[in-house]
């Protein structure tokens, strides 16, 4: 049935003919996507990527709980990869076009050196799709889980070009550390979290981290493929601030390594991310309007007293429940009890999560069991940079350079359980 609606789909873009295409939107889609702008951003494809060729295949990925299509548009210079996501009334509830990136390894690694398992974990109707990297000819070798950023990101932490989290899975195997990591349920589960929303189930720090990061711990610890007493998380971003409480709730995790983690709250990192984002010269005035306005909602969502019932649009991109679990989660007193030996990196042209989160995390933390590095050359991607720091050197093609790997693959064999 979603294939049938998703070449319908197909051939009303193809013949300009939006209005139907809208017409399949989910209430709430609809009013994040009018017919006018789906007009306008299929007018405006060709001036990025060359006049309109043709439409490839259509792929069909079918899980409990949602249903999704992926479609290649051929324009002259690129191919545009449009994306649905149905609810369960097959109302599209997803409806994006994004360019469809070639991923291209790091030159230090060798594919021959380690086989990848898909894996798919969790309970219904959130059954999560992942990816577990185990190096060859190692028996039981230790593992990382990585807990992802903030936001919907897919397993591979795919951004452009780039895929920050299968550059370190690919580059730690070949050091003999096998790795799993797995998409967000934000990211391909928008449709069954919705549904859950309408039905007066919010999303909260729980439902984004802590009920997927306790399912992937059981299915490495009973995999039968890896060390079960060395088993360690790499925690990105908002997933590093979360990283040290599913250690907690997990005791059989050997360690924690935190790369680019909010030690402030997320709402203080917004606001210093904005403060970076409207000062650079190529922000239109309408942008700027954009980010100020998000600037004052964050920081209207740290009150103390802040209620569920809270409209979300009075909310910076998430909704009231989910700003309450932030402001009640205090990541330095949990980091600061933790039992588990912690390893903090931090790159220093990383303008998301800066150089204050890690000052305060060297603070606050003993020495006891506790290690830190900071990296001059790195951003926010753990990836090189030079010159005046700026967001688009994240649209550059890069990797994770190997002694950053080669950091994480050492303290891992150094504080492993014998």
């Amino acid at each position: 049935m979603v294939y049938a609606i998703a070449l319908k789909q197909n051939n009303y873009i193809e013949t300009n003919q939006f209005d139907s295409v809208t017409k399949c939107f989910s209430p709430f889609l609809k009013n994040q996507l009018s017919t006018e702008k789906l007009a306008e951003i299929w007018k405006l494809l060709p001036y990025q990527f060359g006049k309109f060729d043709s439409i490839e295949k259509t792929d069909v990925d079918t899980l409990p709980g949602f249903y999704t299509t992926t479609t290649l548009f051929k324009f002259r210079h690129s191919k545009i990869a449009l994306f649905i996501s149905f609810d369960n009334d097959l109302k599209i509830s997803v409806f994006d076009f994004r360019k469809n990136y070639q991923y291209i390894p790091p030159v230090i690694v060798n594919t021959l050196k380690f086989t990848e398992h898909k894996i798919f974990f969790g309970k219904a109707p959130y059954i999560i799709s992942g990816m577990l990297t185990i190096p060859n000819d190692i028996k039981n070798p230790p593992c990382v889980i990585i807990i992802g950023s903030s936001g919907p990101n897919d397993m591979d932490m795919t951004y452009g070009d780039n895929k920050m989290y299968k550059d370190l899975a690919w580059e730690l195997a070949c050091k003999g550390i096998a790795v799993f990591r797995y998409d967000k349920r934000t990211f391909n589960l928008g449709s069954q979290i919705l549904t859950d929303k309408y039905a007066g189930k919010q999303l909260t720090l729980k439902e984004e981290y802590l009920d997927d990061a306790k399912f992937a711990i059981e299915y490495i610890l009973n995999s039968g493929k890896v060390d079960s007493k060395n088993i360690f998380l790499i925690g990105h971003d908002q997933g590093g601030m979360m990283a040290p409480l599913i250690a907690k709730q997990n005791k059989k995790i050997a360690g924690v390594i935190m790369m680019a983690a909010n030690a402030r709250p997320t709402q203080d990192v917004m606001t210093d991310q904005i403060d970076f984002l409207i000062n650079e010269p190529d922000y239109n005035s309408v942008q700027k309007s954009f980010y100020i306005k998000t600037k004052q909602l964050a920081v209207k969502s740290k009150n103390p007293k802040l209620k569920p019932s809270e409209p979300e649009d009075s909310m910076p991109g998430a909704t009231a429940s989910y700003w309450i679990s932030v402001n009640n989660y205090h990541q330095i007193e949990i980091a600061k009890n933790l039992n588990q030996p912690i390893y903090v990196l931090q790159g220093e042209r990383d303008y998301h999560v800066g150089l204050k989160d890690f000052e305060i995390w060297k603070n606050e933390l003993s020495e006891r069991n506790r290690t830190f590095k900071l990296y001059p050359k790195l951003n926010h991607h753990f990836m090189e940079g030079e010159g005046a720091i700026s967001s688009k050197e994240y649209d550059k093609r890069n990797h994770v350079p190997d002694y950053v790997a080669d950091d994480i693959a050492g303290w891992i064999k150094e504080v492993s359980v014998k």
